[in-house]
């Protein structure tokens, strides 16, 4: 539909208030699927709503010399965010679970209420696959260092898995 009316050469308001929004919702429908290909082509480039604690210390994950996490440690939680695309298997998801099973017995015994335990967030990506896994309610330094091995585990299997699939 055009903007204006052939007979007299001007639109009314709700014609103008009608095209506008459908112009709107085009456009952010373009915007929505310009920002998934970015976040496919290039993960890192993509800023998520997840805050950083600016006393987060930060660490790379490599794997011969190549960076393929970030991995941060703050007050209470251990994240990583990983720098390629790639699904997160069943039994990877399982092992990280039996991870947090484990502390989360351990913080029982220690009298800590279930709303309170060690708990997992998976971040998909716009892809399909995982852009960020963050382990929280860690109470001890061991709780985390025991996350640290397994999110740096997890990160290097799914590199493997994302390289075989790649070649």
């Amino acid at each position: 539909m055009s903007i204006t009316r052939e007979r007299e050469g001007y639109a009314t308001k709700e014609e103008l208030v009608e095209y506008l929004r459908r112009r709107i919702e085009a456009l952010e429908e373009e915007l929505r699927v310009l920002k998934s290909l970015l976040a496919m082509i290039d993960p890192s480039s993509v800023e998520g709503a997840e805050t950083v604690d600016p006393s987060e210390r930060v660490e790379d994950v490599k794997v011969s010399k190549r960076v393929i996490a970030k991995l941060g440690m703050g007050e209470d939680y251990v994240r990583i965010k990983l720098l390629f695309p790639t699904p997160l298997p069943g039994d990877v998801k399982q092992y990280l679970e039996t991870v947090l099973e484990e502390i989360g017995e351990k913080q029982a015994i220690r009298g800590v209420p279930p709303e309170e335990r060690a708990a997992m967030e998976i971040v998909p990506s716009p892809d399909g696959g995982v852009r960020m896994i963050r382990v929280y309610n860690l109470s001890s330094t061991l709780e985390k260092v025991r996350v640290k091995a397994a999110l740096k585990y997890v990160a290097e299997l799914l590199y493997k898995i994302y390289r075989k699939r790649e070649s």
